[in-house]
């Protein structure tokens, strides 16, 4: 199958070129392409097709856990995440044959992972805890094809990818950072090319400052830029949107029957294919939750699929309804000092405000 979503064969080439490209400049080397050119279509990408860009941080890096919860819906906890609940970054409608209810992602200080869950006024059905958070990759990804302002999935490919998969060391050591690096962050996750210069201009005029100074140079902020914030950078995550009747969001819990078989799940779909929103590898290594936009006409496929590289336990999660969509940044005011405050201490700032 494949899905028409209007790009030209030039903005299949920019999409490609940037997860790892820091600025347009590099878009344009690696797309060869004039940067010019690279800039007017980024903003139509971003602005007439609803292509979002955003900086990716390794959460790890920051002293930070995926927390996944799923709760029956009820209309004094829709009200609570309506008010804001500290390091909560997503409340969706959830539909299952046997719930009626709501899926919860948050970014929690691992310290406070307990404390956050326990904040909530009804105890989770289910909460899935994470370490890692894989996302696609169009500079990688060898079985998602493009052709004539249509995209697709190659499945041949991807099962032959799965056979090479190879588990990559990384470096997920905590790093230092403050305020001023979270405000970066958190700017460059609502889009990921907004220049510094830009950013010391919206800090300046943000009227809730919490414990961060009113005013920083850009040449303050490149210096925390550089010196903390890529220490921290994955790469730029680029989302594409699919039409939600053909390809719904559905979720998943995989545990597999080793880690050889996450990683070729990780390298062949996860990182390969187009229809993986977010896979959050979880505190069981071997295990994974999986948010994906497969076509319906595909997903016996991705079944196949995952069968076929050994599973021990598995969950179908539910649908992704669109009435209920809450969406939320972490904030540099949740830091004091380089240290993340606990929910409690949160709830308590809000509440003087």
């Amino acid at each position: 199958m494949n899905l028409r979503i209007g790009i030209t064969q030039a903005d299949w080439k920019i999409i490609q070129a940037t997860p790892k490209s820091i600025t347009i400049k590099e878009i344009a080397e690696k797309s060869q392409l004039s940067r010019p050119y690279v800039s007017l279509r980024l903003q139509k990408l971003r602005e007439d097709f609803k292509i979002h860009i955003s900086f990716k941080p390794i959460l790890k890096k920051l002293g930070l856990k995926p927390v996944i919860s799923i709760y029956p819906l009820s209309k004094q906890l829709l009200e609570k995440f309506e008010e804001g609940t500290p390091y909560t970054t997503s409340v969706s409608h959830l539909i299952k044959s046997t719930l009626d209810g709501l899926i919860v992602f948050a970014y929690v200080p691992e310290e406070y992972v307990d404390e956050y869950l326990a904040l909530l006024p009804e105890k989770p059905v289910k909460t899935y805890i994470g370490e890692r958070i894989v996302k696609w990759r169009p500079d990688l990804s060898k079985a998602t094809w493009y052709h004539r302002k249509r995209i697709g999935v190659n499945w041949n490919t991807v099962r032959e990818l799965a056979k090479s998969a190879e588990y990559i060391e990384e470096d997920l050591s905590k790093i230092p950072i403050d305020s001023l690096d979270m405000f970066i962050i958190k700017e460059k996750e609502k889009w990921a090319y907004t220049p510094l210069t830009k950013i010391s201009e919206i800090l300046e005029k943000s009227i809730s400052i919490g414990n961060i100074k009113k005013k920083a140079s850009p040449q303050l902020l490149e210096y925390h830029w550089k010196k903390h914030v890529l220490k921290a950078w994955d790469f730029n995550q680029v989302k594409i949107i699919l039409p939600l009747e053909v390809a719904p969001i559905t979720f998943h819990y995989i545990r597999f029957r080793d880690e050889d078989s996450l990683y070729a799940f990780l390298h062949a779909f996860s990182r390969n294919a187009v229809y993986n929103s977010t896979t959050v590898i979880l505190e069981d290594k071997a295990s994974v939750f999986t948010a994906v936009k497969v076509p319906c006409a595909e997903m016996i496929e991705f079944m196949k699929f995952v069968h076929s590289l050994g599973v021990e336990e598995y969950s179908s999660e539910g649908f992704m309804d669109t009435d209920i969509i809450l969406r939320y940044t972490i904030t540099y005011a949740m830091l004091k000092r380089g240290k993340w405050y606990s929910p409690l201490e949160l709830l308590e700032l809000y509440q003087r405000k």
